[in-house]
């Protein structure tokens, strides 16, 4: 972990340069939220308070004004489980982004990817040289034919949104005199 640390402190972030100092303070808050468990680390094990959540932070840049209100909380001495306590009452939003972010860090830790036989989100693109499994449906489609559903002026319930689009188009060229 302080190799991390010091790795963040000499790199920065998206948020500037208070993220050196705003991360070590997050460490309890991190490790509240991800406890060590039976062969799994926590959040301060796997290195989110440093070098993962400023790259979360970088990632996502929308989030670092919530990290920055929990440091500042932090640093006032209230606990770090009362402070999720709180926001999960009071402020649930901003719970489920902080939650989200150190979530995200965690989750950026090579170590914790291995352990939870995590790849990340990868593309996997569909090869060209096999067709789409969804194309043995379509002479099904094509022989069934075209299917419409009757539009009326007064749209009911049971037209639903097709009645609506309907009643939509009519009025309007009612009004350019169609």
């Amino acid at each position: 972990m302080e190799h991390a640390q010091q790795t963040t402190a000499t790199t920065g972030t998206a948020s500037g340069k208070d993220a050196a100092a705003r991360n070590p303070s997050l460490t309890p808050l991190a490790d509240a939220l991800i406890p060590a468990a039976e062969g799994e680390l926590s959040a301060s094990q796997a290195g989110v308070p440093g070098i993962f959540l400023d790259q979360a932070v970088t990632l996502r840049p929308d989030l670092a004004k919530v990290l920055d209100e929990a440091a500042r909380t932090l640093a006032t001495g209230m606990p770090a489980t009362e402070l999720l306590a709180s926001w999960q009452k009071t402020q649930p939003d901003e719970f489920q982004k902080l939650f989200l972010l150190v979530r995200g860090a965690y989750f950026l830790n090579p170590e914790v990817q291995r352990r939870f036989h995590y790849d990340g989100v990868t593309p996997h693109p569909l090869s060209e040289a096999v067709p789409p499994d969804y194309t043995d449906l379509l002479p099904t489609v094509i022989a069934a034919g075209p299917r419409y559903r009757r539009a009326t002026d007064n749209p009911t319930a049971a037209d639903d949104k097709a009645g609506d689009v309907s009643a939509a188009r009519s009025a309007a060229q009612t009004r350019e005199g169609r």
